[in-house]
């Protein structure tokens, strides 16, 4: 199957047996939602921006939308909406939990928690812990995971953004891109 605008995330949606796919800095700037029983490609969505991260949460889409901000689509109706209004970097990576939605931006070297409505809650930001935030996921706890490219380590970061501790390049780590937390396990 060849998917018609690129693929840079993807998120599985469990109760349509799909997997919705973002397109990064293709030349097409779409979303493609892939029909897994079938191995066919359901539909495209087209976008108006280069677009990255993404997770569901409540049968809409939240992704992150190069020089958009934070914007989510709903499934049913494709009505798409913003949560955050501001210029994002590329390659930044989204997860939420509960009520609050995690964003990494690579240039400014940060992960910042939003809430459900564009609220920042907090920041983190440590050049020397952590440089070129990649992907990112939250266990049951709240403590948020995330990668490090360029300081080659996984920062794990406290519900409340203020403490942190890190899995490094000696605990077997090497220029890490992405990761996903099993929150079944935790």
């Amino acid at each position: 199957m060849k998917i018609p605008c690129g693929a840079f995330d993807i998120v599985y949606i469990s109760n349509e047996n799909t997997l919705a796919v973002t397109s990064g800095e293709s030349e097409k700037q779409c979303l493609t939602i892939i029909n897994l029983e079938r191995k066919e490609i359901k539909k495209t969505i087209s976008l108006s921006s280069d677009n990255y991260g993404i997770v569901l949460k409540d049968n809409r889409l939240i992704y992150s939308a190069f020089n958009k901000g934070i914007r989510m689509i709903n499934l049913y109706d494709e009505a798409l909406g913003d949560i955050v209004r501001e210029e994002m970097a590329s390659e930044g990576y989204i997860a939420t939990f509960k009520d609050n939605i995690y964003h990494t931006n690579r240039l400014t070297n940060t992960v910042t928690c939003y809430n459900l409505q564009g609220g920042i809650q907090w920041t983190f930001q440590n050049e020397i812990v952590l440089n070129n935030p990649l992907g990112i996921d939250v266990d049951n706890d709240g403590n948020v995971y995330v990668v490090g490219y360029y300081t080659h380590n996984v920062v794990v970061i406290s519900p409340d953004g203020q403490r942190h501790k890190v899995l490094a390049a000696s605990d077997g780590i090497d220029r890490p891109i992405a990761l996903r937390y099993c929150r079944y396990k935790n």
